[in-house]
């Protein structure tokens, strides 16, 4: 029974933990060790013997809810905070459905739609994580380059497991991705420009790697057109926004 219906229960427990939390403005390590237990217990009923295979997954769960919580922090408005924190909810209930008819099916050669939403999943997140960690680092005085280091630690981690069926690349290819991504969190840090649009600069590029890496080239390359036009809006309005 517990099993049929945890990608509803998960959800709303999360949600109760960031409103309860949000709420009282107390409790963060309390709320945040649970719901992060909580995460593990819906992917064990989830996967079943499949838990330990798929671990490099479960361990992104938990930075993923780590930035959406950084991310909700982040926010001053109570009612964006609340309101965000629902439409997380949602996407995690809809992420464990997935996951759901995913391990229901797990010999079954036709698992793409899974596949395609948990790259898109990964990016949102990423998102989040990128616009948090600029915001913390500045307000919180967090030392930048190691800073650098454990968000690229866990962008690696997304990605590995996104290639995980597509791709076996060398230890070369993945420590020259890791200095191409710290040179791009760097280089993005330094601009003048705000925490969102600096999470978004990245997240663009980011996602067209992945789409030129996973998907048909020949279809993945009108994609740069957009992500060059997005780049120069949001530099542009930014720089406009300052001066």
């Amino acid at each position: 029974m517990l099993k049929s219906i945890v990608y509803i229960l998960n959800p709303l427990f999360l949600l109760l933990a960031w409103s309860v939390f949000f709420y009282r403005e107390k409790g963060l390590t309390f709320w945040l060790i649970f719901s992060l237990l909580s995460i593990i217990l819906a992917a064990i009923l989830t996967s079943g013997h499949h838990f330990w295979k798929h671990r490099l997954q479960w361990f992104n769960f938990l930075i993923i809810y780590v930035a959406q919580f950084g991310f909700l922090l982040m926010l001053k408005n109570s009612t964006a905070r609340y309101l965000s924190a629902v439409v997380l909810a949602f996407l995690w209930a809809f992420t464990w459905w997935m996951l759901k008819q995913y391990f229901k099916n797990y010999l079954s050669p036709n698992q793409l739609e899974y596949l395609a939403f948990k790259k898109y999943w990964y990016i949102l997140n990423i998102w989040f994580l990128l616009s948090s960690v600029y915001s913390f680092t500045i307000f919180l005085s967090l030392h930048f380059y190691y800073v650098s280091l454990v968000v690229v630690l866990a962008i690696l981690a997304m990605t590995k497991d996104l290639f995980s069926k597509q791709k076996s690349w060398s230890w070369p290819a993945w420590l020259l991705l890791a200095v191409f991504f710290v040179q791009a969190f760097i280089l993005v840090y330094f601009l003048p420009v705000s925490f969102y649009v600096a999470g978004t600069l990245l997240v663009v590029w980011y996602y067209y790697f992945v789409t030129l890496t996973l998907d048909d080239k020949k279809k993945a390359k009108w994609p740069i057109i957009v992500i060059l036009a997005v780049t120069i809006f949001l530099l542009l309005s930014s720089l406009y926004i300052i001066l």
